[in-house]
């Protein structure tokens, strides 16, 4: 029963981040609108099940990276507000890596969508 209520305590937590984050990060919302065009694309185009999981994929990968970045320049922020070249360093590197997964995501809804478009 105690490990329940961990997983239970452990999921609310994980979920009151995610709408906490949702409600504070502008990119978060860029990406979520993102989520939500390609989805009705999809449901549109009547993607197959492997058009589907690269679009799920590629995107739950944007905002997984999005959330961590997020958190990562949180707690930059918090451990020295001041500007320091090695923080900047590890929140551009951060920022890096969600730019990377948002250009793949949007070389994978190219080839998903392209057929269907033409």
């Amino acid at each position: 029963m105690k490990n329940r209520n961990n997983r239970l305590k452990a999921f609310k937590n994980a979920y009151s981040g995610l709408t906490a984050a949702f409600k504070k990060e502008l990119h978060l919302k860029v990406h979520l609108f993102a989520l939500l065009i390609v989805l009705n694309l999809g449901f549109y185009f009547n993607l197959n099940t492997y058009e589907w999981l690269a679009i799920i994929f590629c995107s739950t990968l944007v905002i997984g990276l999005e959330l961590i970045n997020s958190a990562i320049e949180a707690l930059c922020d918090m451990v020295m507000p001041e500007k320091h070249h090695s923080i900047k360093y590890i929140k551009d590197v951060a920022a890096a890596a969600v730019l990377v997964s948002a250009i793949a995501a949007c070389i994978v809804a190219y080839l998903v969508f392209w057929p269907h478009l033409f």
